[in-house]
């Protein structure tokens, strides 16, 4: 697992800091970087393999397409990247727009997703390991926090890694990301069904506590390969989170220790100002103790996980 200590995150915050935000070029993409295969698809944009022409360095081009209302919505995540400097989160280096696109250069995550380009190849992991990336995760969520942003969409799909053998985890997808101003909520009507708050399947104002329960979310189904909520269709699986009603399944969940269960019992509260906020996840004894390799570390079968990712695609 990889170690990183919290004066190093602090240099880096105070490093990307001093970086000038990013301003559109009024001319087409293609006239600094050749795109290459799709790495991915979300209800704004694709996303594409580019590589800079001047230098040939490699990196993750969002196109998004779209006029009069959609504009807003499309600069909103430019915004967001601006004032988001911290090495958990994916940067942007460049951004590009024309009359009806607009496209965000970012940091290419060369190690893939998490969970389909490393967990899935695995045929074991184990908890330590998942309690490792979810420190990381808080850890980037934090800044985003301290800074009054939410990022409002968290699912595996958005948790990447840097490069190819690495485990440095980094977060991207800042689509549906807000500023969050204290003590006001505010609606949120998109998003992964099966990992919105209740409050958001309720259509009710959703808060910085929303992202927490989604990791709390993320850490069920990485540990389980079961999603707590998920029913046949999205109506279903909105309506299960609304009664909120969940357990541990002794199938999955009886060599998971419990440490890990009660990190997700403090997260996955019905009511969002029960919650744990991202400072005290991070005392929690299961993240606290995420560099300690245990003897008895229950290696996870990725069978499940992989039964549950083809339904998440």
């Amino acid at each position: 697992m990889l170690h990183i200590e919290e004066n190093d995150l602090e240099f880096n915050i105070k490093t990307y800091n001093n970086l000038a935000p990013i301003k559109t070029k009024r001319q087409p993409l293609d006239s600094g970087y050749d795109l290459g295969d799709e790495l991915g698809r979300g209800t704004q944009g694709v996303t594409y393999h580019g590589v800079e022409r001047i230098n040939g360095r490699n990196y993750a081009a969002k196109v998004m397409h779209g006029r009069g209302d959609l504009r807003p919505y499309m600069y909103n995540e430019l915004d967001i990247m601006n004032q988001l400097r911290h090495r958990k989160l994916i940067s942007l280096h460049d951004a590009y727009e024309t009359d009806d696109s607009l496209a965000l250069i970012m940091e290419l995550g060369g190690g893939g997703e998490l969970v389909k380009d490393y967990l899935l190849k695995q045929d074991y992991y184990t908890e330590s390991e998942i309690s490792g990336y979810i420190r990381q995760l808080l850890w980037g969520l934090k800044y985003m926090h301290e800074k009054g942003i939410g990022h409002m969409g968290l699912n595996i799909g958005d948790l990447l890694l840097s490069h190819p053998g690495s485990d440095d985890l980094k977060i991207t997808d800042f689509s549906l990301s807000r500023r969050i101003s204290m003590g006001r909520l505010f609606p949120l009507k998109y998003g992964v069904p099966e990992y919105v708050s209740p409050e958001c399947a309720k259509g009710e104002g959703v808060g910085l506590g929303h992202d927490m329960w989604s990791v709390g979310i993320i850490t069920y189904i990485l540990l389980s390969g079961i999603s707590p909520f998920r029913g046949e269709r999205d109506r279903e699986t909105l309506y299960k989170i609304q009664e909120g009603k969940w357990t541990f399944d002794e199938t999955w969940w009886r060599n998971i220790s419990v440490e890990a269960r009660d990190f997700i019992s403090k997260l996955l509260i019905y009511q969002a100002e029960g919650r744990m906020d991202v400072h005290a996840a991070l005392r929690h004894p299961w993240i606290e103790r995420a560099d300690k390799i245990r003897s008895d570390d229950f290696l996870i079968s990725s069978k499940f996980l992989r039964d549950y990712f083809v339904l998440y695609r």
